[in-house]
């Protein structure tokens, strides 16, 4: 039970403070009590032998007993540290440890044995996945296609299985049944590199690096020029911002993006995404939290940044949603409906009942207001 496993946890963890402060008190005890005091002693002995010969004064012997203590504390600093060492070497093994790991997922070789057409087509065929400790199917069974050139909606509730989708596009996660064909090519005839070369990602929480915005870009092309650069901010809606800066391209980012608004985060997230030029555009919930006016913009940059690309959008505003060329529903891992956003409508299926909700929303909304 969960409580069981609490408990053993907690057990160990006691376990392993109590050794710790063990450790801490022995060393308490060999430089607090034994060094600093030995030492203390060792030269008010030196100090009063020099008293005696007539060599220093009372003063200078205790002056020199006070300095001794001062030349202790430096050395006693060592058990002030002691903990924060230890937990340093842990953190340490658990970093080097994620570091040696190998990533989940199949590939027939560390070269390319076949190579990616410029325009990709995907393919989902009777995909599974499970995550580990899981009994029940993350995706399941998913038949799925995203044309070249097209745009496909991705929607459903929390848990049904969409993040689950991105993370098996971009082979971060691997299907344990079915195949993901890139450009009619199976995922296991293909380099990561290869497959992550063709996709940009545009996430909820766009992930900045501390840094300058122009390292920032670079990792979408190590190579591209200045002008490059500008270029993807101006279609990005952040070339105004930039320049307005008095460090332009080398303004800080700050940690995670920390000295950025949510909606220049984003945009120097689609920026990013612009430079990389991908044929496939992956956009996770990319105005889910900004507000109207940052939105307009937004959308702006993203018509950007999908214009001829094949286009997997997961978003839950409708005013989103209903852009796409067609809509995908996912429910408990498994694509339910699938259509354009009229025949969705005719089916009264999932999507026409979340239509329907938002509209008698807003009905009491504009009630409420009169």
């Amino acid at each position: 039970s969960r409580g069981k496993e609490m408990e053993d946890a907690n057990e160990v963890q006691r376990k392993i403070t109590m050794k710790l402060l063990a450790v801490a008190q022995s060393q308490f005890i060999f430089l607090e009590l034994g060094f600093a005091l030995f030492s203390t002693a060792v030269a008010m002995g030196v100090a009063l032998y020099r008293y005696t010969g007539g060599y220093l004064s009372a003063g200078a012997v205790v002056a020199v007993v006070l300095i001794s203590l001062e030349f202790s504390r430096t050395l006693l600093l060592i058990g002030e540290f002691f903990f924060a060492g230890a937990l340093g070497r842990e953190v340490a093994a658990k970093v080097k440890e994620f570091l040696d790991e190998k990533p989940p997922v199949r590939q027939l070789a560390d070269t390319p044995t076949e190579e990616l057409p410029s325009s990709v087509d995907i393919q989902f065929q009777n995909v599974t996945f499970t995550y580990p400790g899981a009994d029940i199917p993350a995706v399941k069974n998913m038949d799925l296609t995203l044309n070249p050139g097209e745009t496909v909606a991705l929607i459903g509730r929390s848990g049904s299985g969409k993040t689950t989708v991105v993370n098996l596009l971009l082979r971060t996660l691997d299907p344990q049944d079915g195949e993901i064909f890139y450009g009619g090519i199976a995922e296991q005839k293909l380099t990561l590199e290869q497959i992550r070369s063709k996709i940009a990602l545009v996430p909820q929480d766009p992930f900045l690096f501390y840094g300058t915005i122009e390292e920032n870009l670079r990792i979408a092309k190590q190579d591209a020029t200045e002008e490059d650069l500008m270029k993807a901010l101006r279609g990005a809606e952040l070339f105004e911002f930039v320049q307005s800066t008095p460090d332009g391209l080398k303004t800080k980012v700050g940690d995670q993006g920390m000295a950025l608004s949510g909606g220049q985060a984003q945009r120097l997230a689609i920026a990013r995404a612009i430079l990389k030029d991908a044929p496939i555009v992956i956009l996770d919930e990319p105005t889910s939290q900004i507000d109207v006016e940052t939105e307009a913009a937004l959308h702006r940059a993203l018509s950007r940044l999908t214009e001829g690309k094949t286009v997997l959008l997961i978003a839950h505003r409708l005013s989103t949603i209903e852009q796409a060329d067609r809509i995908v529903v996912m429910e408990s891992g498994s694509v339910v409906e699938s259509g354009t956003r009229d025949e969705l409508l005719t089916q009264g299926g999932i999507y026409a009942q979340m239509v329907q909700t938002k509209r008698r929303s807003e009905g009491q909304t504009i009630a409420a207001a009169e």
